[in-house]
């Protein structure tokens, strides 16, 4: 995992970046920001001391930020925006206080404010450069070069920062050439032992690193430093300044610091510290450090400590394991992330040592049975991919103490793991749980789940799953699901027999399955001819994926009774106008949005969100040009024109036949995972017979094709609109 933003806000609507561009005036302005400026001037009022400006470019307008210190750092606080410019081509790129406390920035002005690959669109004849003062604005003329070493020294004090790194620099720049006058750095020294501030103290410290003369006897008093930033500068600039080496006998002193020191903000400085070291080096410190339970919900801790840790999997395994189920007490994220690193490889030595561990839980504590839960989930997880492997020698054992524990999620857990092990005992358990209607839909569906990875053979049960409308909803959209994995001649009928009885979402999961296989594809198309299923019920998306199966009785079959899936360039651009037409007309009933709302429902609504609602798939539609219309029908009628790589889909085959077509998500060596309309399909990779990545978006041509023109003008109508309608009654 990577450690995110400490901002607990956005300065833009929608959930996408350009969503709130130009309409995001409430929260800040918009996505894209430029030029980070703490003022610490020291002529402006003392509520902008330390807050953070920057330039919202499509906002046009200087954002504030507040820090508020948490844990080992802070959080950003969203403050007032500071200036409002109102003009679209302001770019402010950089911000400056001078001598005088008063802020200068440069504004790049140019119209263009977005990525363009033609650079002669920018225009670089208009930049201007500002001055934003608070009080009368006076000329101040600061020459520091003829100051005294002490002078400058002195100037660490001086509210307004400018004066307090122009003479650390100079002090640093006289260093390289000449030595630094004694009453100088004995003053750098009072200053950072002794000043009440320790932002003073912090800042003699710097002065004195930059000069080369942080030395022992200093670094061991200021690590008795009162200021916890006072001490982690100095581990810092300590380790900084021997180059960022850890020599033998600095190590007990850090490990000791990482297990006593009070603060967080000490400790993350170690964490840094540590992720330099050879990892043979790391054992007693990465211990110390993950011994903190107060750490565990810091925003940096948990995972500074897991950087420094995680190689160490790979000098010793055992040890690593032992190291995170000890942290796990504290930090279960350490953990859960260790497992699955040691487990990573998914190779029989790697299971072995895992369940070794799992045998090693100590049942007498009041955790065990999370515990086992952390190992058999690493265990479940570094097989994805792999349908069967061989059993362990140590299994049996360790299955008959989980199939007796009393934590009934262990033991649904243990024989989900089982099955993957052609364990039969733990197949019929599954089985069991599977067909017990007493039994929580959840433990159900996870029977199934395991069921499937293994490929069992479970086609009459899922039909007869599907077809009883007793069973929970959420189990009968998991097996037709399910079915989909399967060739077998049987499911097409069973699927379009059990489809008037089925849900909307069941029927969507119903509509992926069938168009999985040139087999259930023919009895699908065969009940769209005779009117058993709406043709307007096979999506567009869907429809392309069973042209890809290039069997010639499907495609023909697909021509007569839904149409065509794709159209030339030339009846791409008829249709736009078309369309267009259509929606002008003011001869037809008026649109209704409620209506279309329902259509989107329908269709769109599987891979994008709009005012809130729906599959993340796609793009968020809330904030986009959804108003234009001719970029509406542009994206609708032709998505392929314009298409980022993400939406880029990839389709895959399978030796038994089966299609499936979506954005891959992760590739491992035993798997890939793509997600479709519907859901996340795992395929092992000794399954698949081909792949290729389309030069076509997710996003297919003729999503209209099967609605009236009253559904469309509605459709188009709920589209365009600015606010959520209610869906209608029925």
């Amino acid at each position: 995992d990577d450690i995110k933003t400490i901002a607990d806000h956005l300065h833009y609507l929608g959930a996408t970046p350009h969503s709130g561009n130009s309409k995001s005036d409430e929260a800040g302005g918009g996505h894209a920001h430029s030029g980070a400026m703490f003022y610490q001037g020291g002529s402006w009022p003392a509520e902008y001391r330390d807050v953070l400006f920057m330039n919202n470019i499509h906002g046009q307008r200087l954002n504030t930020d507040i820090m508020e210190a948490s844990g080992s750092g802070y959080i950003g606080r969203h403050g007032p925006d500071f200036l409002l410019t109102g003009d679209q081509a302001s770019q402010i790129l950089n911000m400056r206080y001078g001598p005088d406390g008063q802020m200068q920035f440069i504004d790049w002005y140019d119209m263009q404010a977005c990525h363009r690959p033609d650079v002669e669109v920018h225009d670089r004849s208009n930049g201007r450069i500002y001055k934003v003062s608070f009080g009368p604005s006076q000329r101040v003329q600061v020459d520091l070069r003829d100051s005294q070493d002490l002078e400058l020294a002195e100037l660490c004090l001086h509210p307004n920062d400018w004066y307090v790194r122009s003479a650390r620099r100079l002090l640093q720049q006289r260093a390289a050439q000449r030595k630094i006058a004694m009453p100088a750095i004995e003053r750098l020294v009072d200053i950072a032992r002794t000043h009440p501030d320790d932002r003073r103290r912090l800042r003699a410290m710097w002065a004195r690193h930059a000069i080369g003369v942080f030395d022992s006897e200093l670094i061991g008093q200021l690590l008795e430093d009162d200021s916890p930033h006072v001490r982690g500068w100095t581990l810092r600039l300590a380790f900084e300044q021997q180059g960022a080496t850890v020599y033998p006998d600095q190590l007990e002193g850090l490990a000791e610091l990482a297990q006593t020191d009070p603060s967080p903000v000490v400790r993350l400085e170690i964490c840094s510290i540590v992720g330099r070291m050879p990892p043979a080096e790391r054992w007693q410190i990465v211990t110390a450090l993950a011994g903190h339970p107060s750490d565990a919900d810091d925003h940096n801790l948990p995972l500074m400590i897991w950087y420094a840790m995680e190689p160490l999997a790979e000098l010793d395994p055992d040890r690593a394991l032992d190291l995170a189920v000890q942290a796990g007490d504290d930090m279960p994220v350490l953990r859960e992330f260790m497992l699955r690193r040691v487990g990573s490889s998914g190779d029989a030595q790697a299971v072995a040592r895992l369940l070794g561990g799992l045998g090693r839980v100590d049942l007498q504590r009041a955790d065990a049975a999370q515990q086992q839960l952390a190992f058999l989930t690493a265990i479940r997880t570094s097989l994805i991919g792999q349908r069967t492997v061989e059993q362990p020698q140590q299994w049996d054992a360790i299955y008959d103490k989980l199939s007796h524990s009393p934590s009934p999620p262990v033991q649904l857990a243990a024989a989900s793991l089982g099955v993957t092990f052609r364990d039969p005992v733990a197949a019929e358990r599954l089985e069991a749980e599977l067909a017990d209607a007493t039994r929580p839909p959840s433990s159900r569906a996870q029977a199934l789940i395991a069921l499937l990875a293994a490929k069992h053979d479970l086609v009459a049960t899922l039909i007869q799953l599907v077809a009883a409308p007793d069973q929970p909803a959420e189990l009968r959209e998991a097996a037709v699901r399910g079915l989909a994995q399967y060739d077998d001649p049987r499911i097409g009928p069973a699927l379009v027999a059990a489809y008037a009885k089925l849900n909307e979402s069941q029927r969507r999961s119903t509509m992926a399955t069938l168009a999985a296989r040139a087999s259930s594809a023919v009895a699908l198309l065969g009940a769209i001819g005779d009117g058993r299923i709406p043709s307007s019920d096979l999506s567009a998306d869907l429809a392309r994926q069973i042209e890809l199966m290039g069997d010639a009785r499907v495609h023909s079959l697909l021509l007569k009774n839904w149409g065509q899936v794709r159209e030339s360039g030339a009846d791409k651009a008829a249709a736009m106008e078309e369309l267009k037409q259509l929606i002008a007309r003011d001869d037809l009933p008026p649109p209704d949005a409620s209506l279309g709302r329902a259509m989107f429902a329908k269709t769109c609504q599987r891979c994008h969100v709009l005012y809130g609602v729906g599959e993340q798939l796609g793009p968020d539609l809330t904030g986009s040009n959804r108003s234009n219309l001719d970029y509406l029908v542009e994206n609708i009628i032709d998505p392929s024109a314009v298409m980022a790589n993400e939406y880029r889909q990839s389709i895959f085959l399978t030796e038994d036949g089966q299609v499936v077509s979506g954005l891959l998500r992760g590739e491992t060596d035993n798997a890939v995972s793509v997600q479709t309309a519907e859901a996340l399909v795992v395929i092992p990779t000794d399954e698949i017979a081909e792949r290729r990545t389309s030069e076509l978006s997710m996003m297919p041509d003729n999503q209209l094709q099967q609605f009236s023109p009253h559904e469309i003008r509605s459709l188009i109508a709920y589209l365009r609109g600015r606010a959520q309608v209610a869906l209608p009654a029925e």
